[in-house]
């Protein structure tokens, strides 16, 4: 951590010509743009280039001289941490080289069920000047048994078409159905329950059947 406390520490008093507000909105419309859902080579290309030149003129962003609710100095550190963000994202869109999920390559074909299954670890290291070098890799997991694969895309097709059935109710008699499938998904006392992040609740595609 020195090396971020060195440079974070070095900004307070800078004089430079950028506004670290207007780096982050200027990055996170970039963002929006060509990391975004949809994306391409080219997009994730010209994203390297906005974080490039962003970076660049974070090291001159105008920072003043106090502790006490320095909001530029907030802003500052916010522009890095999302800079840092963006290059992982950047890198891990590039490595998954293909639409699956939420996670669409416009110029990459969709990937088959029966694909290798990976996830995409990004791996980073801070370099001299504070910035973040990412590596994007690929971790394999094991395959779904074809059995429960099978299972889950009738389960899916089978909710596909509860919801179209259910767009052409009227309202009188769609309301009450919605109303107490939310009040299910509930259960008691109307509160949503709670989910660990990584248990098989959150990813119900791999939770045992």
């Amino acid at each position: 951590f020195h090396p971020l406390i060195a440079a974070a520490t070095a900004q307070f008093g800078h004089g430079g010509d950028q506004a670290p507000a207007l780096l982050k909105l200027e990055l996170q419309r970039a963002a929006w743009d060509h990391i975004g859902p949809a994306r391409t080579a080219d997009s994730l290309n010209r994203m390297d280039a906005v974080i490039d030149d962003l970076a660049d003129r974070a090291g001159r962003a105008a920072v003043p001289d106090y502790a006490l609710w320095n909001q530029a100095f907030i802003e500052w550190v916010e522009l890095r941490s999302l800079l840092d963000v963006a290059r992982a994202v950047t890198a891990a869109a590039r490595e998954r080289d293909a639409s699956v999920g939420g996670h669409v390559r416009l110029d990459r074909p969709q990937v088959s069920i029966l694909a290798q299954p990976y996830s995409t670890v990004v791996r980073g290291q801070t370099g001299n000047g504070g910035g973040l070098r990412v590596q994007a890799v690929r971790a394999r997991r094991p395959r779904m048994p074809a059995m429960r694969l099978l299972a889950m895309r009738l389960k899916d097709a089978w909710r596909k078409t509860q919801a179209k059935a259910l767009c052409l109710l009227p309202p009188a008699l769609l309301d009450p159905i919605l109303d107490r499938r939310y009040r299910a998904i509930l259960g008691p006392g109307d509160a949503a329950p709670a989910v660990s992040p990584g248990g098989p609740a959150a990813a119900v595609a791999d939770a045992a059947e």
